[in-house]
């Protein structure tokens, strides 16, 4: 139920347990479901405006609230709590950082005992409509074909969440990873893809989407008919893309480390394929394979990690700006590495039990 998950992911960000895919996932929630909000707000007691959210808002609200929740215990009695105004804090001591745990627990009991009485009636929209989330771990891939025909490839390492039955009057999914759509033509009812940063329209078409919330940027490469690209945090501005055109911008949180004069936030580019077999190097990983053309070392290193389930540490000084062009389909990881090290040199160390790779 996506209540129950709501409700568990709020209570791990209240004790400070929650991963950043789980942050992410719970942000997207909020995104997408007004019941959610309307809890926060009867919660933090301050506004919440779902067209100008972020992973950042939805963080900074959660991290009000834990920090309330957890000062509380360091005011006597008769010190009126309000949600509004910022506590002075004490210094803690040991006994008080076993009743701020206290408090946490409290808090996530309360949270499930209102999903239990139902206050904000989350359960009358979750039974009109019924979702199904497909994860892939790293290393794995899936296909599916979804009710309205519509073919989805859904890489490693990503996530899909659509509705059983497109009952709407668009057909709506959210993706947080990398996938590969062949969509089912229907003129009266679009299909629309939504990201954390990003939302793709479209009525019958093929394309690739990218969007992994780790990674420096996302984009989305058409191969056949359009789509209509518009962007979360820049409502007001729309793009067209052609067939064998590639949208690509930087992701929210790397946006001021980038340097305007250097690399614009978002670029539009023409696809370059393959002569010999006609392969597009964005959609190759639906065939098993993995292309590089002039790709800077770091970003590779997020490719591997997720194919071959691995984590790789970099110690080799400037070899993570080094450009490598290549090619690979079954070969492992200690073949890609022994492969890659042919064009700048570089050792390296193959932990597999614990899957770690040292480069240096």
């Amino acid at each position: 139920m996506n209540e129950e998950r709501f409700y568990k992911l709020i209570s791990r960000k209240l004790a400070g347990e929650a991963t950043i895919l789980e942050l992410e996932e719970l942000s997207e929630m909020l995104r997408q479901n007004e019941d959610f909000r309307n809890f926060v707000q009867k919660i933090e007691g301050s506004s919440f405006d779902a067209q100008k959210s972020s992973l950042e808002d939805a963080l900074d609200s959660f991290d009000s609230i834990a920090w309330q929740l957890t000062e509380l215990t360091e005011y006597s009695p008769e010190h009126s709590f309000d949600l509004t105004k910022p506590f002075v804090t004490k210094k803690s001591s040991k006994s008080n950082k076993y009743w701020r745990y206290g408090i946490l627990i409290m808090a996530a009991v309360f949270i499930l005992f209102c999903l239990a009485i139902d206050p904000f009636q989350f359960n009358q929209k979750a039974s009109k409509v019924s979702n199904t989330e497909i994860i892939t771990s790293k290393g794995q891939k899936s296909a599916l074909t979804l009710s309205d025909g519509t073919k989805v490839w859904l890489n490693t390492d990503s996530k899909l969440i659509y509705a059983n039955d497109f009952s709407g009057k668009s057909r709506e999914v959210t993706l947080i990873g990398e996938a590969f759509f062949d969509v089912s033509h229907d003129k009266n009812k679009p299909f629309v893809i939504h990201t954390r940063d990003m939302h793709i329209k479209v009525l019958g078409t093929a394309f690739n989407v990218k969007a992994y919330p780790q990674d420096k940027s996302s984009e989305a490469t058409l191969i056949r008919g359009s789509i209509q690209v518009s962007f979360t945090n820049r409502p007001n501005e729309q793009l067209i893309l052609k067939p064998n055109e590639k949208i690509k911008f930087v992701n929210a949180q790397f946006k001021t480390s980038i340097k305007l004069e250097e690399a614009p936030l978002i670029t539009v580019e023409k696809l370059l394929v393959e002569a010999s077999d006609g392969s597009v190097t964005e959609t190759a990983w639906t065939q098993g394979r993995l292309i590089f053309k002039s790709k800077p070392f770091i970003e590779m290193i997020s490719e591997l990690e997720r194919r071959y389930d691995i984590n790789i540490t970099v110690e080799k000084e400037g070899i993570e700006s080094k450009l490598f062009t290549a090619a690979f389909e079954n070969e492992t990881i200690e073949e890609v590495l022994n492969l890659l090290k042919m064009s700048y040199h570089f050792d390296f160390k193959l932990d597999k039990k614990n899957k770690l790779v040292l480069i240096y």
